[in-house]
């Protein structure tokens, strides 16, 4: 059986289209769009066999001030990320929670990415990195 994994490059209704990516583990295949922001939920839940979402925003709250302890690990590793409560990120934040517990709710799940820090981790460009894509899929 076939089996997705639907990568979120999340923006707020109203501002910009959301960029899906859809990996077909099976077929080593995968599918783009973008998509108006509100109708981001339908879109993916319209889609088949979806194993994994992962969302590149901030998924969860601050117990308290600005940064999760994932920022604060992070910065100490050198990477940028910005913090969950901060000016514009507040409400695309609050709209990725919404989104995660949606699909959650669908019995998918649902992990949060941040992909130029894993790029910075694995010492790759974007450049290099969206070259061993292409010779993979």
């Amino acid at each position: 059986m076939e089996k997705k994994i639907v990568g979120i490059d999340l923006a707020l209704p109203g501002r910009r289209k959301t960029g899906i990516a859809v990996i077909n583990t099976i077929t080593c295949s995968i599918d783009v769009w973008l998509v108006d922001s509100a109708q981001l939920p339908d879109f993916v839940l319209n889609l088949e066999n979806i194993e994994l979402i992962a969302i590149d925003a901030p998924l969860g709250l601050p117990k308290y001030g600005i940064n999760r302890l994932i920022e604060l690990n992070a910065k100490k590793l050198g990477l940028k990320l910005l913090p969950p409560l901060l000016g514009g990120m507040k409400k695309l934040t609050e709209f990725g929670i919404k989104l995660k517990n949606v699909f959650k709710e669908a019995g998918i799940k649902v992990i949060e990415v941040h992909p130029s820090s894993t790029l910075r981790i694995l010492n790759l460009d974007r450049t290099t990195f969206l070259n061993k894509i292409k010779k993979f899929f």
